[in-house]
């Protein structure tokens, strides 16, 4: 009875929009450039994306990435006519289990990259190669996660893939690409570090995909609290071979002896012989009901017991060689083991999943096999699946939260020509497990061994599996074989240099200087939006933010609405009902400048706020807002009729807003400039491929850019006045 080897959907779920809405309020500076630069360039750009996030210990990468699926998500999908079950965006990554930390796929099940091919780029067959180009017609973007795991040839065979699927020759296929994390790890299993250049035997696709094609961005600022704060920054100090004295010593008090540490926490050692003892060891000590389960191997073909039997003394002892599953299975109950197959990958049953060991099941009397592990995963999502499927075998003294693993069969080659079949469960020991195999990884206790050897970047790594210090249970440090790989360093300081990426705006907090700068932004309700306008550093470093649709009401409370260092004139509508008006200005004002109020008008279909600052100039400046429904003529008539006589064309001014025109925008924008003896500043659509909102103005425009917002279907227009 074998468990379905399928794999997870073809993109992660939408989240609620609340929650969505909640996480862009947490990102900070440099995390909100680097999502930025990516929603600018893929929403409003032509050239592909290629970029690479990157950085320390809790600095939020994981974070970063989840709000990019999240507003591509949506943005893929924003089109009229768009089918969301269309696969527009996919993440993925190199294992089973890192694929399942993102809802995203396996690298080998999305692009049909077999790593059991060995060194040679395969071309699908038209078969295979038909449904890719049907599955990812619309795909726009791939990102991919745990980079570090990623060498360069896998990262070149994903851009032949998409080469291929596309009938694109740019590089991955004119795909959007973004790799994240941190690649200060251990090397890739059987490849090279992802920025080494290819061996020439690879021919005309010898390129170096990684120099040619990414910039890359670091995350810097930590984002725990104060004592695990800490702990990252040595952490991070020791990422790159910068660690201090005191740095030591803060680790050696987390120096404790093996006997008072407990073997329910995970050990890690440095290679699989010392963990493989460990493990033994724990078998051997456990009271509780244990077994050792025998594989069943058949090798098929006409050959005589005697010959089979040879064979068989022949097999290699390594699970790696005989696809994961272990000839001899010690398990016993309250152990920890972890699944050695990607048995599900959207239910979480992957290649590294750790569990407990519950129950051994015999559904047969005097059977010395047993038919089900039940285990108890350390995540409840888990198994859910599983669980639900099996529902009818959860009989006492089975528990709800315990999920059912069943012996499966696996293929490997003995010789070219010899092929075996293996039955197995897909488990094996894990109370210790190396340090390559716990990359990526995140536990609350674990207790290290580092022993005598000296290995490129294992020491950050096996202490950085930790979530916070107080977790961290360190039998041997060993802090004198610490090592950074030199090639490493060159590399990143190749990145820093030659790489960085530069940004496609100009962030508002960059520009200083005798200037006004001013933000204008329809919020679809300011009374949902408060918060992404607070939290948002570009408008917060405006002199002015103007704010069309705040669907406010004269009964708000107006400290609601409040921004810090800002001063505000609002025009909202009465509203006897519930439900929120559709329409509603507010002007905020940088308490360092002053301001009078010269007008407010307000209809059904037309609104306009007027103020005066007096700084160094008096500059006008009236915010405009016209309903969709709104006729021309009308519009028209309240230009000629009424701004003419608040504004005076002879003093500076600025008239911005939403003016909702698609049909006579030229007739408007000619109308505006001849009244007003002005220009207009935008030039780009602000919705969709619409140019809605627009500045017009007198005065000389340093800066102008329509700018991606992630909580409105408006663009967020910024301004940069000379005064």
């Amino acid at each position: 009875m074998n468990s379905s080897n399928t794999e997870i959907q073809d993109f992660a779920p939408r989240i609620p929009d609340n929650e969505y809405l909640a996480l862009l309020t947490i990102l900070n500076q440099k995390q909100s450039e680097f999502y930025l630069h990516v929603m600018q360039t893929i929403t409003s750009m032509e050239e592909p994306l290629r970029v690479f996030l990157t950085g320390g210990a809790g600095v939020g990468k994981s974070v970063v990435v989840k709000v990019l699926y999240q507003s591509l998500y949506r943005y893929l999908n924003s089109t009229e006519g768009t089918d969301p079950e269309d696969c527009k965006i996919i993440m993925c990554a190199p294992t089973g289990k890192a694929a399942f930390n993102i809802n995203g796929q396996t690298i080998h099940s999305a692009f049909q990259i077999n790593p059991n091919r060995g060194f040679n780029y395969m071309k699908l067959n038209s078969d295979k190669l038909n449904s890719l180009q049907v599955k990812y017609r619309h795909l726009q973007v791939v990102i991919i996660d745990e980079i570090s795991m990623v060498g360069n040839r896998e990262i070149l065979f994903i851009s032949e893939r998409l080469k291929e699927i596309k009938q694109n020759q740019q590089t991955f296929g004119g795909i959007h690409i973004i790799v994240v994390k941190d690649l200060y790890q251990l090397k890739p299993v059987m490849d090279n570090w992802i920025f080494e250049n290819l061996a020439e035997g690879y021919g005309a696709l010898a390129t170096n995909i990684w120099r040619d094609e990414l910039s890359v961005r670091s995350l810097t600022q930590i984002m725990r609290q104060k004592d695990d704060k800490e702990f990252a920054e040595i952490l991070n100090r020791l990422r790159e071979g910068n660690q201090a004295q005191e740095d030591i010593k803060e680790l050696q008090k987390c120096l404790t002896n093996e006997t008072d540490v407990e073997n329910t926490m995970i050990h890690l050692y440095p290679t699989n012989a010392l963990a493989n003892n460990y493990n033994t060891q724990i078998f051997e000590q456990s009271e509780k009901q244990k077994t050792v389960i025998q594989a069943i191997d058949t090798i098929p073909g006409d050959y005589s017991a005697s010959v089979k039997q040879y064979l068989k003394e022949q097999f290699p002892k390594e699970a790696n060689k005989t696809a994961g599953l272990l000839c001899s299975l010690p398990i016993a109950v309250d152990s920890i083991c972890e699944t050695v197959a990607n048995i599900d990958v959207q239910d979480g049953i992957t290649n590294g999943s750790a569990c407990i060991i519950k129950h051994i099941q015999y559904l047969q009397h005097n059977n010395t096999k047993p038919s089900i592990i039940w285990v108890q995963f350390d995540k409840e999502r888990v198994g859910h699946i599983t669980r639900t499927k099996y529902k009818q075998y959860f009989i006492s003294p089975i528990q709800p939260t315990w999920t059912p693993i069943f012996a499966i069969s696996r293929n490997f080659f003995l010789t070219k020509k010899i092929m075996v079949t293996r039955q197995q469960f897909p488990l094996k020991p894990a109370t210790a497990k190396t340090i390559h195999k716990a990359q990526g990884d995140t536990v609350d206790e674990i207790a290290v061994h580092m022993g005598s050897y000296k290995i490129e970047h294992a020491h950050y790594v096996a202490l950085s599996r930790v979530r916070t210090k107080k977790g961290l249970h360190i039998i041997h440090l060993n802090e004198t074989k610490i090592k950074t790989s030199e090639t490493f360093k060159i590399e990143m300081q190749r990145l820093k240099h030659e790489s960085s990426l530069q940004l496609c705006y100009d962030p508002f907090y960059n520009i200083t200087g005798p200037y006004l700068k001013i933000t204008l932004q329809n919020a679809r309700s300011l009374h949902k939006h408060i918060k992404n306008v607070s939290s948002d550093l570009n408008i917060m470093s405006s002199d002015i933010i103007a704010i069309v649709e705040t669907r406010l009401k004269e009964t708000d409370n107006p400290q609601a609405y409040e921004l810090p260092e800002f001063g505000s004139v609002t025009n909202n509508q009465s509203c006897e009902s519930q439900i929120r008006p559709h329409h509603g200005q507010i002007i905020y004002v940088r308490q360092t400048l002053t301001y009078v109020m010269k007008d407010v008008y307000q209809t059904n279909t037309i609104e306009a706020i007027t103020i005066t600052l007096r700084n160094t100039l008096p500059i006008q400046m009236c915010l405009v807002y016209k309903s969709p429904s709104c006729l021309n003529d009308f519009f028209f008539d309240f230009v000629s009729n009424h701004l003419t006589y608040v504004i005076d064309v002879k003093q500076p001014l600025v008239i911005l807003g939403d003016f909702n025109f698609t049909r006579s925008r030229s007739e408007f924008i000619n109308l505006m400039i001849r009244t007003f003896r002005c220009s207009q500043h935008i030039d780009k659509p602000t919705r969709g491929q619409s140019l809605l909102d627009m500045v017009f103005s007198n005065l000389n425009v340093y800066y102008s850019n329509v700018i991606y917002c992630s909580w409105s279907d408006h663009s967020t227009i910024q301004c940069v006045f000379q005064v």
